[in-house]
């Protein structure tokens, strides 16, 4: 792997595909990785299938450096992430000690224990462990074959909790950098026509990059960098801002400074 990890996110449960549940993991999981420079490149969303969630996980280890999954965890027969995920890479599921014990002691006093709950301590053999601190289901994290391999809760209380505590800090190795982006409002401009102005300049960026957003009542120019350091980002991104304010657009129509900063990542 080089210096610049490609992520993809796979997000399994029925309930997603039948639009019973919003997926705010993946949106919420994008959101914290760019703050260390860790590109998302894809979101799958998977139903409860063991054989099509194998099929993405195969897409997946072809085109990503980096695999988060969520959901799939808990104790139910529809529960598979963890088996599917351990035979696409050949690794056994192992009894983990430390968390049936946690388990018991966590669910020990509901009238309704029931056996399968142990099953949720099967993990990955050689991984590491992230313990849930708001539910049941444990985390882990392995690589193999090149790939690393991250995997969560699906409720969203408990995914999220898991990654800021234990997920985020156990990626900063693999930080690209920081990426800070500035937004810059044109006002009295529709989409297309802020697009028909800077079309050749964002077509030719890369780094960094100009994309245009429609608005309610204005159009968003989104300003983006990536570099080592946030002053190096800032340092690329004024030049750009600078150079999107006369063009056509009438100075009155624009407005671009500190409030209109969108996002500002720091490791």
């Amino acid at each position: 792997m080089n210096n610049t990890f490609n992520t993809e996110i796979i997000s399994v449960g029925t309930e997603l595909l039948l639009g019973h549940v919003t997926n705010t993991d993946a949106r919420d999981i994008s959101e914290q990785l760019s703050k260390i420079g860790i590109n998302v490149r894809y979101h799958t969303v998977v139903g409860d299938n063991p054989g099509r969630l194998a099929d993405c996980v195969s897409i997946a280890k072809s085109r990503a450096d980096i695999i988060i999954t969520t959901g799939g965890l808990g104790p139910t027969c529809d529960d598979l992430t963890k088996q599917v995920l351990a035979e696409s890479f050949g690794i056994p599921l192992v009894m983990n000690e430390s968390e049936r014990e946690g388990l018991y002691d966590y669910i020990k006093y509901s009238r309704y224990f029931t056996e399968n709950n142990y099953s949720q301590a099967m993990l990955p053999e050689g991984c590491t462990v992230f313990h849930n601190n708001c539910g049941t289901a444990p985390g882990c994290a392995f690589k193999k074959d090149g790939v690393l391999v991250v995997m969560l809760p699906g409720p969203p209380k408990e995914c999220n909790a898991m990654f800021a505590e234990s997920v985020m800090p156990f990626l900063r190795e693999y930080s690209g950098g920081q990426i800070v982006s500035h937004s810059v409002h044109i006002f009295g401009m529709g989409e297309s026509s802020v697009d028909q102005i800077f079309r050749g300049e964002m077509n030719a960026m890369t780094n960094p990059t100009m994309a245009p957003y429609a608005k309610e009542c204005d159009c968003l120019l989104q300003v983006t960098a990536k570099a080592k350091s946030e002053a190096a980002a800032e340092e690329m991104l004024h030049a750009h801002r600078q150079e999107a304010m006369p063009r056509e657009a009438r100075p009155n129509q624009i407005r671009t400074n500190s409030m209109t900063l969108t996002r500002r990542a720091s490791i």
